[in-house]
């Protein structure tokens, strides 16, 4: 057959020493110009002959399928890693993978990352940088899916996975997570992270920080998509920022900016904690969406926290979404159960389900999380809390 073509039908032969296959055999016929591959397999014993030949059977179109890469050790997870911002191919585990306490550097992706449910525990992620973000990923544009991150055994923390970056430049809009921004064409689903997530101290620029992402971002067609996403991890703000820029905090996702779709069947049990004088938008799932888009299933569970005492820029904090922006989105069957709190000396808007929401319209939320604003002193500027808004 011609390169990348079709391969005729007929009979082919194959050559091979006398012998026996005692796990049975395995033929793959490839094409060079796709994934595609077509095979037959039978585990079964089988004995070569001297001058005998054996009948393998058929290969049709029902043994057609795509060749994926397999991830089943910390050696296969680090050749991924060599070729991830160039890679465009399915990659899928197999196990479960301990990376033994290593430092992993994230990087862009646009192929398919397929966990197949399955972990990868012991791994950290330490950048430091004048700019940029930190993840596992970087700014993602293929399919991540089924992946549990940061947990041995898929219910707790294995008390060493964590994110960490100091952004040491001027500006903002920094972006920090598990997969740190989602741009078009993001299709991610079925993620588990349970690995810590912090800002240092020393970060002078501004940041939006999630514990899956930082940002979905929709430039041009299709949107991201990002549903049934869980986050366990801890999420910490320490930065201190530029003066007259804003933060973003949230457990799942820190920023939404992308029209036209759901955002669906998103949890976070992480606590959330804002100790950066500059972060002005808080959620327990989402601080800040920026579209109107449909807001379905999500939960908080757990304690949302800004601990400024000193702070001279406005905070607004919910439950489960910090601000719900632009207009006609609609948003259902939501719930806040973790406790929402401030301390901030400036105008405080929180709400047990959403912070501030503008022209849009929220249908059976319910909230038991306590909403508390206890400030020192006089506030510069008004203070607000709700049980829901």
């Amino acid at each position: 057959a011609e390169d990348g073509g079709e391969i005729p039908a007929g009979d082919y032969y194959i050559a091979a020493l006398p012998g026996s296959l005692k796990g049975g055999y395995e033929i793959i016929l490839s094409r060079s110009t796709d994934n595609l591959k077509s095979f037959k397999a039978d585990a079964a014993e089988l004995t070569l002959g001297r001058n005998e030949i054996s009948d393998m059977g058929d290969i049709t179109s029902e043994y057609t399928y795509e060749w994926v890469n397999i991830i089943s050790s910390k050696a296969d997870l680090d050749a991924f890693n060599l070729v991830m911002a160039e890679t465009t191919e399915t990659w899928v585990l197999t196990e479960d993978i301990n990376y033994e306490s290593g430092f992993w550097t994230g990087k862009n992706f646009a192929g398919v990352f397929d966990g197949a449910g399955h972990k990868i525990y012991n791994i950290k992620v330490a950048v430091e940088a004048e700019n940029g973000g930190a993840g596992f990923m970087i700014v993602v544009t293929g399919t991540v899916k089924d992946l549990v991150y940061g947990s041995k055994d898929g219910t707790l923390w294995d008390e060493v996975s964590t994110i960490t970056y100091k952004g040491t430049g001027s500006g903002s809009n920094d972006y920090v997570g598990l997969l740190a921004r989602l741009n078009s064409g993001a299709n991610v689903s079925g993620i588990t992270n349970f690995a810590n997530i912090t800002i240092d101290d020393a970060t002078t620029r501004t940041v939006r920080v999630g514990g899956i992402t930082g940002l979905a971002y929709k430039g041009e067609d299709p949107a991201p998509v990002i549903k049934n996403c869980t986050n366990y991890g801890n999420v910490v703000n320490n930065a201190v920022g530029t003066a007259g820029s804003n933060s973003y905090l949230a457990g799942v996702i820190a920023v939404w900016e992308s029209n036209g779709v759901e955002m669906n069947g998103l949890v976070n049990y992480g606590n959330i904690t804002n100790n950066g004088s500059n972060c002005r938008f808080v959620g327990g799932v989402c601080a800040c969406v920026a579209r109107n888009i449909w807001v379905k299933n999500c939960k908080n569970y757990g304690e949302v926290k800004d601990c400024i005492t000193a702070a001279d820029r406005l905070l607004t904090m919910g439950g489960v979404l910090g601000i719900y922006d632009e207009d006609n989105g609609q948003m259902k069957d939501c719930e806040n159960h973790g406790d929402v709190s401030a301390v901030r000396p400036h105008s405080n808007r929180i709400g047990g389900i959403i912070g501030t929401i503008r022209n849009n319209h929220i249908f059976d939320c319910k909230n038991t999380g306590d909403v508390t604003v206890k400030v020192d002193g006089v506030t510069k500027e008004f203070s607000g809390a709700g049980g829901v808004i």
